[in-house]
């Protein structure tokens, strides 16, 4: 799994009583570097025996899991590092970042607290508490520390770029646009700031600017979906409307199929075979049932005929697992979120890529919850999948829920997507 917002400083000056001449040390700062975090795990372990009071060793260690999603493991260590040396602002970054990625969001901006008491210049610390802050919903605090990112790293376009999306959900889209500007203007020119610029053009109705946005991402990628049918909807707004049945007519050439507008579906609200939970879905979409002893499950998919040849990437599961505690032995809701996502780190051992996007953490109806933005590829013979990763959990209750697509038409089917979860209502055995 990817990290984001993060710096590696490498020390210089290696802690005394360390041998300089250690052979397994030096291989694994030089796996370490390369990338090759697996190799240089082991070796920092072996270097651990041979000085086993060593903050730099535990620190690097740490690093090394926290980028191949060993969470604990990388978070226990950190703690020995920092027992053995709380002054590296670093470790408590890192630190940091473990916990945030199991859910730990208070926790994790202590950490990154402490980061920036130690070293009030750290500017990726503030990065860390802003995304932090952005989970529990906390956008003020969030917008302070990406302003002190900034003036610590004037010329990282990426800090614009975050500080612009926080300020569109503040509601305060002149200053986006300010702030999407400069990060163009410093040099960056993905499709993502110019889909979430042309977003905030279109609220501001400002129908050229938007499309000139669209126009930009179409010229260097003809195929990019989302851009030819927003394109075409800011088309038909203007009454261009033989532009927008233009841009239409190359998505039909593309995706093989029309999409219908999501704001067009309609949608039902049906129960679990046992009646645990129920939810809205369209009207139109096909849904299987099963339940044994202990889960009440559905797996929603959508008809061939209302999409293309990714179709079958199309597919909601949803699963409510009860008496968790006799079952498995963990009952308290921070055990069951913990025991879920080591399932789900196991089960996704071995894939090209599984990288955590976003995740944000909120109470649904009483219960505690988390929902993260993944990216994922078993192989290079299968789709490249997006997906919301939604966990609950209550007493010795844990419901989780997976709502995927090829990444390329998860945009079409973000919005369904949200309206399905925010439709859950629990009811529990």
């Amino acid at each position: 799994m990817k990290i984001y917002l993060i710096t590696l400083i490498l020390f210089a000056n290696i802690s005394i009583g360390l041998s300089q001449n250690s052979q397994a040390f030096k291989d694994a700062e030089k796996f370490f570097k390369e990338g090759k975090y697996e190799k240089s795990i082991d070796l920092y372990k072996k270097s651990l025996k041979e000085n086993s009071k060593n903050s730099y060793i535990y620190g690097q260690l740490a690093f090394a899991q926290l980028f191949l999603s060993q969470y604990e493991e990388s978070q226990m260590n950190f703690t020995e590092a920092i027992q053995l040396d709380s002054s590296v602002s670093d470790y408590y970054n890192g630190r940091g970042l473990s916990k945030a990625y199991v859910g730990d969001v208070h926790g994790a901006i202590d950490d990154f607290t402490k980061s920036i008491e130690l070293d009030p210049n750290f500017s990726h610390a503030y990065l860390n508490r802003g995304s932090a802050y952005t989970s529990i919903e906390k956008i003020d605090k969030a917008i302070d520390d990406l302003n002190v990112a900034l003036e610590l790293d004037k010329q990282n376009p990426d800090i614009n770029f975050q500080l612009a999306r926080l300020l569109y959900k503040n509601k305060k889209l002149n200053e986006s646009i300010e702030q999407y500007n400069k990060a163009e203007k410093k040099g960056l020119n993905s499709e993502d700031l110019y889909l979430s610029r042309a977003s905030v053009y279109y609220k501001l109705k400002d129908y050229d600017n938007a499309i000139k946005d669209y126009s930009t991402i179409i010229k260097k990628n003809p195929k990019q979906t989302d851009a030819l049918n927003n394109r075409a909807v800011l088309y038909d707004e203007i009454g261009k409307k033989d532009l927008a049945e233009k841009d239409r007519q190359t998505l039909y050439k593309i995706t093989g199929v029309t999409f219908k507008d999501p704001k067009e579906y309609k949608y039902e609200r049906i129960n679990s075979k046992n009646g645990y939970y129920s939810i809205e879905i369209p009207t139109h979409w096909e849904i299987a049932m099963e339940s044994t002893n202990s889960e009440d499950k559905i797996n929603i998919t959508v008809p061939q005929k209302d999409a293309n040849e990714r179709f079958q990437t199309v597919v909601i599961t949803l699963s409510y697992n009860y008496d968790m505690s006799s079952n498995y032995g963990v009952g308290n809701e921070d055990e069951l979120i913990n025991f879920w996502q080591q399932s789900q780190l196991k089960n996704t051992d071995g894939y090209k890529t599984y990288d955590l996007i976003s995740q944000k953490q909120f109470m649904l109806n009483g219960w505690k919850a988390l929902n993260f933005l993944t990216k994922s590829q078993r192989n290079d013979n299968t789709y490249e999948l997006l997906m919301y990763e939604l966990v609950t959990a209550k007493q010795d209750q844990l419901f989780y829920g997976y709502f995927q697509s090829a990444s390329q038409d998860f945009k079409y089917y973000q919005p369904i997507f949200d309206r399905i979860m925010k439709s859950l209502i629990i009811k529990g055995k």
